[in-house]
C-alpha cells in the first residue's frame, strides 16, 4: 500500500499530523478528497507533487505515470468518496503528542477488509511487513488508520434525502465543499435538514394543514404530563449501561463515538414518520477510569427537540431505535408497533405503524424501547434500551 509506504518520509508524516490536527469534523482525520490536490514536496520523490499521487507512485515511480496517477486517484474516489486518513485518540493527548519527525506509525486498512470485532491488517512502513492487530484491543502506539469518515455525507449532485426534493426555503442545507457534481455536507447539517423535511414534507409530527385546533386532554390518559400542556418532546443520550456494552460500542478504530436514535411515530397521513437525532462524544466523555479500573460515566447529552405529541395523530406509543455509527454500505432495518388512536370517540388499535429506517452495516445497533404517552415527562422518564439508558421529557418553561 503506497501510502504506508510513504509514511517513512518525515515530509509525509508532518504533512498527515498537520493535516489531521485541523479536526475538520471534530475527529482527527482528514478526508482525501479534500486534500488530494495539496501540494507536497518529498526528498528524493520528484515526481511526487500533490498528495493524491502518493497512492498510486510507489518508490522510484516517474513523470510518465502521472496520467495514470491521476485516473487512479479519480477511479478510487469514484468508489469511496469518503476515504480518510484518521489516527485514533488512544489516550489523552496520543495524537498531538506524536513526534512526527522521529516515529513512523503503522497504518490500518480498513478499507481492504469488513471488520467486525475482529482482526485488522497492518502495514509497517519500515519493515514493509503485513500484520494483523485486535480490532477489539488498542495499540501501545499511534497509528494510522485509513477508513471511510462517519460525519460527512456525500452525494452526487444535490443533496435531496428521501423528500426528492431540495426544499431550501424552509430547509436550508449547504454543502462543506463542492466540486462539479461531488457534494459532501456536514452529518448534522444533513440530519437536520432530513428531520425538517420530514415535518414539513410527510404530514410528519405537528399538525397538518388545516391545522388541529384542538388535542385531548383526556385521551389517551388525562392526568399525564402531556395532556396538562402543549410543550415538546425531547430526548437526551444518557449513558451506557455498562463498560462491557461501552466496549461492545466502542471499537479503538473507529474514532469518537457518534450515537444516534431514530424515534419513528405515526404521521397524519396514517403512515411513519423518522426522525434522527444524535450525540458526538469522546472515549473520556463516556466513562471515568483510574489507574486500575474504568466504570460508565453520565454523558448527559442534551436534551434535543423531537416534536409536541398530539395523540389524536400520532396515538399513545412512538419508537426509539438507538445506533453507534459506524461505516459501510447501507442497510434497511425494519420497525412495526401498535399503537392506540380515538376515532369517532373510540379508543382504537390501529392498523401497525410498519418504517424501515437505514444505518450502515457496520454500524452497532444499540436496542430499541416503546415510549407511551402516558409516561411521565416532569421529571424525565429514564429508558434502558438494554444498551444505553436515555432521557425522555417535555421542554422546561
Amino acid at each position: 500500500m503506497q501510502l504506508a509506504e510513504a509514511m517513512k518520509h518525515p515530509e509525509v508524516r508532518t504533512f498527515v499530523k498537520s493535516k489531521v490536527m485541523l479536526q475538520f469534523d471534530g475527529d482527527f482525520d482528514f478526508l482525501l478528497a479534500f486534500e488530494k490536490n495539496s501540494k507536497i514536496t518529498i526528498e528524493g520523490r520528484p515526481e511526487i507533487n500533490v498528495f493524491g499521487e502518493l497512492f498510486s507512485f510507489p518508490d522510484g515511480g516517474n513523470d510518465q505515470n502521472k496520467s495514470v496517477s491521476n485516473d487512479f486517484i479519480d477511479a478510487l474516489l469514484d468508489e469511496e468518496p469518503l476515504l480518510q486518513i484518521h489516527m485514533p485518540e488512544l489516550w489523552e493527548g496520543s495524537t498531538a503528542d506524536w513526534d512526527e519527525l522521529q516515529f513512523t506509525p503503522k497504518v490500518a486498512c480498513l478499507n481492504l477488509v469488513e471488520i467486525d470485532k475482529g482482526d485488522v491488517p497492518t502495514l509497517d512502513p519500515i519493515s514493509q511487513i503485513w500484520t494483523e492487530i485486535s480490532g477489539i484491543v488498542p495499540p501501545d502506539e499511534v497509528i494510522i488508520v485509513l477508513s471511510q469518515n462517519e460525519r460527512t455525507i456525500h452525494s452526487v449532485g444535490p443533496y435531496i434525502g428521501s423528500s426528492g426534493s431540495l426544499n431550501k426555503m424552509f430547509c436550508p442545507l449547504e454543502p462543506i465543499s463542492n466540486e462539479d457534481d461531488e457534494f459532501y455536507y456536514d452529518f448534522e447539517d444533513v440530519e437536520d435538514f432530513d428531520n425538517c423535511n420530514a415535518i414539513n414534507n410527510g404530514n410528519g409530527g405537528n399538525p397538518p394543514n388545516p391545522p388541529i385546533t384542538f388535542r385531548s386532554t383526556e385521551f389517551p390518559c388525562e392526568d399525564s404530563d402531556r395532556a396538562q400542556n402543549e410543550n415538546m418532546d425531547q430526548v437526551s443520550f444518557r449513558r451506557f449501561v455498562d463498560m462491557d456494552r461501552w466496549r461492545d460500542a466502542n471499537e479503538w478504530l473507529d474514532g469518537e463515538h457518534e450515537i444516534r436514535v431514530h424515534i419513528t411515530f405515526r404521521n397524519a397521513g396514517g403512515g411513519p414518520t423518522t426522525l434522527r437525532k444524535s450525540w458526538f462524544g469522546r472515549s473520556d466523555d463516556l466513562r471515568t477510569c483510574t489507574w486500575f479500573h474504568c466504570d460508565i460515566d453520565h454523558f448527559n447529552g442534551e436534551f434535543k427537540d423531537v416534536i409536541t405529541w398530539l395523540p389524536e395523530i400520532q396515538g399513545s406509543l412512538m419508537n426509539y431505535t438507538w445506533e453507534e455509527v459506524d461505516g459501510g454500505p447501507e442497510i434497511t432495518l425494519g420497525i412495526k408497533f401498535k399503537p392506540t388512536i380515538k376515532v369517532f370517540g373510540v379508543e382504537v388499535s390501529i392498523q401497525e405503524v410498519s418504517a424501515s429506517i437505514k444505518i450502515k452495516n457496520n454500524s452497532d445497533r444499540l436496542g430499541e424501547n416503546l415510549v407511551e404517552y402516558c409516561h411521565g415527562t416532569t421529571p424525565p422518564t429514564e429508558y434502558n434500551s438494554d444498551w444505553v439508558f436515555f432521557q425522555v421529557r417535555q421542554t422546561v418553561n
